[in-house]
């Protein structure tokens, strides 16, 4: 039947997928799914607020900068 690599085949596939629509088109999955969970519900409201904050990660409160 199904050899011992065909799960992390089919994961790698669905890894390549995703990472080819961001580069090509701009399409985010995670960014949909994401988007999705905070409309069902699952994930609150504030998850966001916190995310979209860049000075709640330091103490002096000025913005990381990368």
């Amino acid at each position: 039947a199904a050899g011992e690599h065909t799960a992390a085949d089919a994961l790698l596939g669905l890894i390549v997928a995703a990472a080819a629509l961001e580069s090509i088109v701009g399409f985010c999955v995670g960014c949909t799914l994401f988007a999705l969970l905070m409309r069902a519900g699952v994930v609150p409201e504030s998850v966001c607020r916190e995310c979209a904050d860049l000075t709640l990660g330091r103490a002096d409160g000025a913005a990381a900068s990368r």
